[in-house]
């Protein structure tokens, strides 16, 4: 009588391997989805303004670029960036009647950021990025 195969044997005939090349387009795909839900948290937070937006939008906006740095694997990135994440909100606590402007111009970049990524465009990627940093920076100012 033959013994009759396990699950495991059984399923690793129906399902190829993961190859290095499948792994990292998962891994770019969970990464997207990621960043999509970060920025749509952001979005839902603002249709129920509160005291807690500007906090919720410092946990969004550093969840975003943390993840995208982290996933660039640039120690002088995280360095470079790590003060800039932070410093957008205690800036926006001196500029009371602004916020709800400066939060929709993120979250229409965090779109155009995560729409370059999908493109698989490396010079849009780093235009986007860097008009977004720019245009925060500008608004500090």
């Amino acid at each position: 009588m033959a013994k009759v195969p396990g699950a495991a044997p059984v399923k690793s005939r129906l399902h190829p391997a993961l190859t290095a090349d499948r792994a990292t387009e998962l891994y770019r795909c969970f990464l997207l989805d990621r960043l999509d839900a970060l920025t749509d948290a952001l979005e839902e937070a603002t249709h129920a303004p509160g005291p807690e937006l500007l906090r919720q939008f410092a946990d969004f906006n550093s969840a975003f670029h943390t993840l995208i740095v982290k996933a660039a694997r640039s120690r002088q990135l995280m360095l470079v960036l790590e003060h800039l994440i932070e410093t957008p909100l205690i800036l926006h606590k001196r500029f009371e009647g602004t916020p709800m402007v400066n939060i929709a111009r993120t979250i229409r970049h965090h779109r155009e950021i995560v729409a370059a990524f999908r493109a698989r465009d490396p010079e849009l990627a780093r235009a986007t990025m860097t008009a977004h940093l720019m245009s925060a920076r500008s608004s500090l100012l």
